[in-house]
């Protein structure tokens, strides 16, 4: 009954403009550039050049822009409030698509994952991380999916949290983490296509999605998959059908 009466007041699905909203976290500044605690502007700039779209329009405190993405309309986000503050941009753009929180989609960093390991989770705590404790404070709920990308843990206990996550990538990190990055972009269209079903095989495989081989065939594979242990066989047009191009078409070619 809470959630009803909280949908009722600000959480309805737009029927226009954005349907979903991917907050991409990090600092803005040039200083900032390659960071560790800048993961989400660098899958946001990789979706960007995917889509060859600019994500450089100033609104709710953040770069934004709007993308088509898995056949739903996307507002993809980069706050420019500094990282503590990212829910400040957050909130104003749910209220005004009228976006509920499952379908807001945060990328953050995370130090307790090895550098390039990607974890899904469909809700949950900050877990210590200062971008996505406002983010929480300011929804009023921690029911909304983030995808974390590892940047590897502090190379000693002593060593100042704050300075490792502003430090730079270099060497073999910096190859691990661009590989990451175009991993994570895939998996933000993997949910948006197949919204809650097939989280709990995101979840569940994640770890395979770090084998390219592995993660282009479960990408191929998965409209597939899922008609054939999902979808009653009398069903010829399903938007699953194992006939559509399971990324950017819209409609199915065979229905």
């Amino acid at each position: 009954r809470d959630r009803q009466v909280r949908d009722s007041m600000f959480f309805h699905r737009s029927s226009g403009g954005a349907s979903w909203m991917l907050v991409c976290l990090g600092n803005p500044g040039d200083q900032y550039d390659n960071t560790r605690h800048n993961v989400g502007f660098m899958v946001a700039d990789q979706l960007g050049e995917r889509y060859r779209l600019p994500i450089q329009k100033l609104k709710f405190k953040a770069l934004t822009n709007v993308f088509t993405i898995s056949g739903e309309k996307v507002l993809v986000m980069k706050p420019v409030t500094y990282m503590n503050l990212s829910g400040e941009a957050v909130r104003p753009a749910a209220d005004f698509y009228k976006i509920p929180p499952e379908h807001i989609i945060v990328i953050s960093d995370d130090t307790a994952l090895d550098v390039g390991k990607l974890r899904i989770r469909k809700s949950g705590s900050a877990g210590g991380h200062n971008g996505l404790k406002s983010i929480i404070q300011h929804l009023g709920t921690d029911q909304f999916p983030r995808i974390r990308v590892g940047v590897g843990k502090k190379p000693h206990p002593d060593y100042d949290l704050a300075d490792w996550v502003l430090g730079k990538f270099q060497g073999e990190d910096q190859k691990g983490i661009a590989a990451a990055v175009e991993r994570c972009a895939d998996a933000v269209e993997c949910y948006i296509y197949l919204n809650d079903v097939w989280y709990g095989c995101l979840t569940s495989f994640h770890f395979l999605l770090e084998d390219s081989g592995m993660r282009n065939f479960i990408l191929n594979h998965a409209s597939l998959a899922f008609w054939i242990w999902c979808v009653p066989p009398f069903c010829g047009c399903c938007p699953l059908c194992p006939q559509r191009p399971l990324w950017r078409s819209v409609s199915p070619p065979c229905c």
